[in-house]
This record gives structure tokens, sequence and C-alpha cells, in this order.
């Protein structure tokens, strides 16, 4: 790894590690809705019973709640983002409210997504792609992979495309590879994220290993996940004290893996939920928690424990956080050269 890099892996784990200490809120996740017309086999939210979207209201409050900056990321997804009923208001005020954002689709709306990006000069758009074709409807139940390359074609001039892949049982290396050939051909951007089994998505087969024939296409974070499988690496959940989610019946969620629920914004105030004893004392209960390994949870605590250990030696950051392999982490990211094969 040159030296730039390694410059920049400290400089962002310093700031990232302050707002961690003061708990500042950096990334809302808002699961506005939980429809979704995709028939997903590694998430399950499309097959719940009961359906909720986020009031219009509940959003406007939150942005502007005390605990909310405007240094705040936000995520809007779900369920699809777009069956929210009132999913353009909730653009508008974001984008109003002068904080940057995302929104991730499954492609199923390629029409309204673009107008959208048009209209509202949607700053990033994050789309997955788990294949093309027939693996796409195997993977998720319908094909919507022609609609997410015509997307990509009317919307990457306008604005950050990101590609989401997950490595799963329904998929294999040459999907990864087709994925990957497409998304250098467009000149958007890709990552490669691992199924697993968060409480939320309501998930029936197991996760398990990534083989080694993905491994080369793998970042820093994803090249950890084996060893997490293996129960042989573990550090703390920080990113827990930055991140949360809001989901379409108010409930402010601790993450993804956990339906722990430490409030609902229908009821107190964001900040009143976030600056709440039993809030705090929620995230001291899970800060050792080490039950996931998702790409939308922990890759912050990879960079922090990475960024730690360039200061700090072994000993040090056993007496600091507690015994933990971080030379692990040292060397995932050491062994990223930041090249693909092609």
């Amino acid at each position: 790894m040159s030296l730039l890099k390694t410059a920049k892996h400290l400089k962002h784990g310093l700031t990232r590690s302050l707002d961690v200490k003061n708990r500042n809120v950096r990334v809302v996740g808002l699961m506005a809705t939980d429809l979704c017309k995709s028939r997903c086999r590694h998430c399950f939210i499309w097959n719940k019973k009961e359906h909720h979207h986020l009031g219009v209201d509940v959003v406007e409050q939150l942005l502007q709640d005390p605990a909310v900056t405007r240094k705040t990321f936000f995520e809007l997804t779900g369920g699809e983002f777009l069956e929210h009923p009132e999913w353009r208001e909730i653009v508008r005020l974001v984008k109003a409210a002068g904080n940057d954002f995302v929104v991730l689709s499954n492609g199923m709306y390629p029409d309204e997504l673009i107008e959208a990006v048009k209209e509202y000069k949607i700053p990033n758009v994050y789309m997955s792609l788990d294949g093309l074709g027939e693996t796409y409807k195997k993977v998720r139940g319908v094909d919507c992979s022609a609609d997410i390359i015509r997307i990509v074609d009317e919307i990457k001039d306008l604005t950050n495309v990101h590609l989401g892949y997950t490595i799963t049982p329904w998929n294999a290396l040459e999907d990864l590879k087709q994925v990957k050939a497409l998304a250098e051909e467009k000149g958007v951007e890709m990552s490669v994220g691992a199924y697993q089994n968060p409480e939320f998505f309501d998930t029936v087969k197991p996760g398990g290993k990534i083989s080694a024939e993905h491994e080369p296409y793998l970042d820093e974070f994803m090249r950890l996940n084996n060893a997490w499988m293996d129960k042989r690496f573990s550090i703390p959940c920080w990113n827990i004290r930055t991140k949360c989610y809001i989901l379409g019946n108010g409930d402010v969620f601790l993450c993804q893996q956990k339906s722990v629920v430490l409030g609902n914004l229908n009821e107190k105030s964001f900040n009143e939920i976030w600056n709440s004893p039993e809030t705090i004392a929620t995230h001291e209960e899970y800060a050792k928690c080490n039950d996931c390994w998702l790409a939308c949870n922990r890759p912050l605590d990879a960079q922090l424990a990475y960024a730690g250990r360039l200061v700090f030696s072994n000993k040090r950051m056993n007496k600091m956080f507690g015994e933990h392999d971080w030379d692990l982490v040292l060397d995932a990211f050491r062994n990223q050269n930041g090249s693909t094969p092609s």
C-alpha cells in the first residue's frame, strides 16, 4: 500500500474515531418503506405481513433534529424506496436540507429513477446487480438487469452510480466477472459483498465462506470475511455509535443485524432517543458484538482498527480495546493493492 493511501487511512481514522467517541450521527439508513416487488432469496422484506411507510412529517422533523447535522449522510432505501407513495417529497426534503444522500434501488422503476435523478439532481445512486439475465432472476425472483443497464446508461454522466454485487449461494464467479466487466465498460463504481443473515431480512439459508476464487475481487473489508466466519477474528462494533436505521413504522433500529429498537419517532424526537441513557447503555452493551460482517454495518470498524494498528502496537491495542487479532486487519489492508483481475 502506498504512503499516500496509508496517510489517507490515518486521517480518516482520526476523524471517524472522534465521531465514535462523541457519538456523532454520521449515517442514517432511512428504510422509508418495506414494500418491494422483488422476490429475493437472500432478503425477505417483501414477505413481511405488515407494511409501513415512514411519514413525511417524521422525515421533516428528523432533518431539523439537533442530533442530525449537515454532515449526516442519508441512505434512502426500503424495501424499494420508490414504492413509498411520497418518495419524491422525501427526496425534496433531504435535498433542501443540504445533506448528502444516496438512493438505493433494485431498478424496478427505471423511468421514475431516471426522471428523479434529472429533476432532483440526486447525487448518488446505488443499485444491486448480482448477475445478469437468468442469474439475476434466480437471485431476485424477477429480471431487472436490463432495466438497471438502461438506468446506468441514462444517468452515469449525471450522478455517481454504484453497482453492488452480493456473493450468494445462487450466483457464481462468472456472474461476478460479467458484472465487473459491465461496470468497467460503463465507467461506474462497483463493490462486492457477501450474503449473511441479518435478523431484519428474515433469511432462511445460512451464509457461508467466500471461495478462494473470489478473493482477488474483494476489498480490504471483505478479505476479512472468512476469518470472521472461522471466529479467528473479532473487533469492537464502533459503527453503531455513528449510524442507525429508521424503519417505516418510525422505529429507530440499532443496526440491520440485531432487531434492537432504540425508540420510535412517532413517540419521541430523534435527539431524545439517540442521547437517552438507554441508547447509550445499548451502545455499550453491543460494543463487543461480533455477530455480523455486513458491508452495511462494519467497514468503519475495520478502517478504525487498521488506522489504530498503524499507530499503536498489538499489545497497546489489546490494552485499549480488548484482546483481538489486530494484525489480521493490518495484513488485509496491506495485501490489498487496489487492483482486481480483468
